[in-house]
């Protein structure tokens, strides 16, 4: 049986439904991820929408919005060492290195939502020479491939789950890369990173993602699709 798509998820652009499309037909599958896609909808303004009719700005947006749902679902969905809260004084911290639009997207949600009865706080650096700790840390597209592995590396094997846009970003330190495909914004997950940063991750995360360990590349160990 499927699962009913809420009313505000029904009505996004095409590049926005990409979410809903990724969870259809799913009954046991992040049923959490639904409630909390639903209610960021009734949150989030849309600015952009309102000031412009060009319908690529339109689906940029869609797109943002989708990936920033991501980032607070994944929030819900991995565990962090309690020890990682103290240096946040027990705030849910999400970095986002370097420039992302729709960024009052994602301060919608933290002003709005928790993580773990926490609240959610958004830092923003430019480069990590600005870098405060993180639970999760967004190294956007703006990045190059050199600064962002080098983001990787700095932060060693620190409780961080890093999550990236490049090409083959979970092979060059990070935890999970968006990548779009056919239109829909899915990601991949690289299972070694998670062990070495001390992370743990819902067996119902794993089961959205293309899971993959260091040794891979490009070779798939399962996908959601093949469950």
């Amino acid at each position: 049986m499927a699962v009913q798509i809420p009313e505000p998820i029904q009505k996004l652009p095409e590049a926005g439904r990409a979410l809903t499309r990724l969870l259809s037909g799913r009954r046991s599958v992040l049923v959490l991820v639904m409630i909390a896609i639903g209610a960021c909808q009734l949150l989030i303004p849309n600015k952009a929408v309102a000031q412009t009719t060009n319908p690529q700005v339109v689906v940029a947006e869609s797109e943002c919005k989708v990936k920033y749902v991501y980032l607070y679902s994944f929030g819900l969905l991995t565990k962090w060492p309690e020890a990682t809260f103290e240096r946040t004084n027990n705030a849910f911290v999400i970095g986002v290195l370097g420039d992302k639009p729709f960024g009052h997207i994602l301060d919608a949600i933290a002003r709005r939502k928790e993580i773990d009865n926490r609240r959610i706080v958004i830092r923003r650096f430019k480069s990590m020479k600005e870098y405060q700790p993180c639970h999760i840390l967004y190294v956007t597209e703006s990045v190059s491939e050199e600064d962002a592995t080098s983001a990787a590396n700095d932060l060693n094997d620190d409780a961080v789950l890093i999550v990236g846009e490049t090409e083959d970003f979970q092979f060059i330190g990070g935890v999970i890369a968006f990548r779009i495909e056919d239109e829909n914004v899915k990601f991949s997950l690289n299972v070694d990173a998670v062990k070495r940063r001390h992370l743990m991750v819902s067996a119902r995360l794993s089961r959205l993602a293309l899971t993959v360990r260091d040794t891979d590349r490009r070779r798939p160990v399962s996908t959601a699709e093949n469950r």
